[in-house]
């Protein structure tokens, strides 16, 4: 019997400007830079724990333990930007702007 498809996150986002000054720390070994708000979206690089994160915007995207805050962001001293799960950044109470 077929069962209906289930349809994935989008793995990009229209608008992810850099409408916030805020930064973070990644709090893990390496925390993925994915292409969307998703563990399903693609991974193409990764930031070293306690590598800065500044925080361009967020979306509401896919749930990490509880948290669905993805911030778009870029690792200090590179141009690598890309979606970063909040569920392993500090400075989770700073004011973030949504994209």
């Amino acid at each position: 019997m077929p069962t209906e498809a289930v349809a994935a996150p989008p793995c990009t986002h229209p608008s992810h400007t850099n409408n916030s000054s805020s930064y973070g720390y990644v709090l893990v070994d390496a925390l993925a830079r994915r292409s969307g708000p998703s563990t399903s979206c693609g991974a193409y690089g990764y930031a070293n724990n306690n590598a800065k994160i500044y925080f361009h915007c967020y979306v509401v995207g896919e749930s990490i333990d509880g948290d669905p805050n993805w911030i778009w962001g870029r690792i200090e001293g590179t141009q690598q930007e890309g979606w970063f799960s909040m569920k392993y950044l500090n400075n989770r109470g700073v004011f973030i702007n949504h994209c």
